[in-house]
């Protein structure tokens, strides 16, 4: 057990919470110094989630892993596809996990403003629109 106290027992737990999201906002601050904000973090989303996996890691929450997936898009341009490829952290806990994001932001472009992410998203599930698997009604 490293510094974060992060292992499949203690996880969720609130210091350990508060700590992935500082972690989170240091790398979501980095990948806007890097690639601008908004629609201009596209892409910037794999690097960004393993330079937070690297640091989480360092503070001693080894089980933290990048994750590939899709996010649905409310409002796709014409010849769009309804989902883009993304990537994110998740850190597993127990039966659960924690969804750790930096550049979710990224897809408001497309997205209704009841859907619309926060520039830093850290939870206990996916956030709408996301998912682990590309559908296959699309």
């Amino acid at each position: 057990m490293g510094f974060l106290g992060c292992n499949k027992e203690k996880c969720c737990n609130s210091a350990c919470f508060k700590m992935i999201r500082q972690v989170a906002e240091i790398v979501h601050n980095w990948a806007v110094e890097n690639y601008g904000e908004g629609y201009s973090l596209k892409g910037g989303c794999v690097e960004a989630s393993e330079l937070m996996v690297k640091i989480l890691h360092l503070l001693g929450c080894e089980n933290a892993k990048t994750v590939d997936g899709y996010v649905r898009l409310d409002n796709p341009d014409d010849g769009e596809e309804a989902f883009e490829p993304h990537v994110w952290v998740e850190i597993p806990c127990g039966g659960e996990f924690l969804y750790a994001d930096a550049t979710a932001g990224q897809f408001n472009y497309d997205m209704d403003a009841e859907h619309a992410f926060a520039p830093v998203i850290v939870c206990k599930e996916y956030p709408y629109g996301v998912t682990r698997e590309k559908p296959d009604d699309v």
